[in-house]
């Protein structure tokens, strides 16, 4: 009868054992992994700072050591810590390591917190799109980029300066900010001229020397903006014209006319082999004339007329000077720039 009660108690013993093994072994990793002494807080993975401060935290009465860069000076000594210790600089680029310990514990360190010191700008970026000066598509697609030899592009601010052709302008209108995209695609209005600008900073935020420099582009007014005399016949909704319409006339004398403020002057309009002739004036100033005869059709032909030596406000007008042959007029570009 005893010998049978042992048996069964040694059992029971051995089970409870099994049972504590398998507890202590399904227990979570942190919970036996918890440290003596912690870094809680530090400076970002990437930083421009050359000093850096810590958060740091004990469970042991006997205070915190820390050491500094031990992969760099093998022998680097502990040194007694605090919460708030701070690393005073000034810091070289590269890697560093904060390592830190029970004062007077074991050798190994208990906790480290690792960061990357970069004080190296990225590159001056640039825009490498819209290419041209005009633009008759509403969607133009824009394009910029820089370089960094460290820490890497962390992000963009691409920001335009917008004149009207009717003289009002903007400055420094925000369009993508913290933009992470080298290209997007800008939505532009006709009678409107417009230039690019692109910052950039890197993951440690140092920022670029200076912005890129300015890239611009116009979009034209398109005919509704043209005050007509004589006999013009309007048409909307065809495909390839700026705003898909157009006006047309056969008859000399006639003209269109708007009043805008210009750098430069663009006529849009038809080519074609039936087309006639036109003389654009600039402020009552005769400053070109335009024969649109051509022996292949090309709708909304992009002809430049003037190029001014500074902004100037005046009236634009075109004047047809052959009879019977076809003038079609798109529109009128206005460029500030």
């Amino acid at each position: 009868m005893l010998r049978g009660t042992s048996e069964r108690a040694t059992t029971r013993g051995v089970r409870r054992l099994a049972i504590a093994a398998a507890v202590f072994l399904l227990a979570p990793a942190s919970a036996q992994a918890a440290r003596d002494v912690e870094i809680v807080s530090g400076p970002a993975a990437w930083t421009n700072a050359r000093s850096a401060s810590f958060g740091l935290s004990s469970a042991e009465p006997g205070g915190i050591e820390c050491r500094l860069d031990a992969h760099i000076r093998p022998r680097a000594d502990w040194a007694r810590c605090e919460d708030g210790h701070k690393v005073p600089g000034p810091l070289p680029e590269g890697r560093h390591v904060l390592e830190v310990r029970t004062a007077g514990g074991p050798s190994a360190p208990e906790d480290s917190w690792t960061w990357r010191v970069d004080v190296t700008p990225p590159s001056v970026p640039r825009v490498f799109e819209p290419t041209g000066r005009w633009h008759l598509e509403k969607h133009v697609t824009a394009s910029w980029g820089a370089t960094d030899s460290y820490s890497g592009i962390f992000a963009y601010d691409v920001r335009y300066d917008v004149w009207s052709a009717g003289g009002s302008a903007s400055m420094n209108v925000p369009w993508l900010e913290t933009a992470t995209v080298t290209g997007a695609t800008f939505r532009a209005r006709t009678g409107r001229t417009y230039c690019l600008r692109v910052g950039v900073q890197d993951r440690a935020r140092n920022p670029a020397p200076a912005l890129s420099p300015p890239r611009c582009f116009a979009r034209p007014l398109d005919d509704r903006a043209l005050e007509r005399r004589g006999l013009w016949s309007r048409r909307t909704g065809v495909d390839g014209y700026l705003g898909s319409s157009y006006i047309e006339t056969t008859r000399q004398g006639a003209f269109a006319r708007t009043t805008v403020f210009a750098k430069r002057l663009l006529l849009v309009a038809t080519r074609c082999p039936r087309c006639g002739v036109v003389e654009v004036r600039w402020r009552g100033r005769l400053v070109k004339t335009v024969d649109l005869s051509a022996a292949k059709r090309t709708k909304s032909a992009r002809i430049p007329l003037v190029s001014l030596p500074t902004l100037e406000r005046g009236t634009v007008r075109i004047d047809v000077v052959s009879a019977d042959l076809r003038i079609r007029i798109d529109g009128v570009g206005a460029s500030a720039v």
